[in-house]
């Protein structure tokens, strides 16, 4: 049951990156991603943790995941008619460049992704002599 719901997960993830048009900053993207990464960790402790993976969770995540990327294409939708008719009506047009310089995502995302790898390079070099990854992440956990 892990196996099948990581390998939802990692659909889910590349079915989100397609559909925001390569987007790392579309909502629907990031709850894949966290969703994804959160489950990569509970299976590389699945034995430590003794784990038991549900047909109930994966059918109420699977659900929730649909739904709320389902929930983000109809407001896509819905906006993008709404601001079709006010930019035909109004001639107001918007610089998609200067949106980007007034507020970078991609440098905070780097800026953040490098930062989230520094604290665990830490993390793990804190345990350096635990042996395994699995008994690393098990000292990190009791830590």
């Amino acid at each position: 049951m892990a196996f099948l719901m990581f390998l939802l997960l990692a659909i889910f993830l590349i079915t989100a990156y397609f559909t925001g048009k390569k987007d790392l900053l579309s909502p629907w993207f990031l709850l894949c991603l966290i969703f994804f990464a959160t489950f990569t960790i509970v299976l590389f402790n699945y034995n430590n943790w003794e784990v038991k993976i549900n047909e109930r969770f994966i059918l109420y995540v699977s659900t929730a995941i649909i739904s709320f990327g389902l929930g983000g294409l109809l407001i896509k939708r819905v906006c993008s008619s709404t601001v079709e008719k006010s930019q035909s009506s109004a001639k107001v047009l918007i610089d998609d460049a200067n949106i980007k310089r007034r507020y970078p995502a991609y440098l905070l995302l780097l800026i953040s992704g490098g930062l989230a790898l520094i604290y665990i390079y830490k993390l793990l070099s804190d345990v350096s002599g635990a042996g395994s990854f699995g008994d690393r992440l098990r000292k990190i956990y009791d830590n």
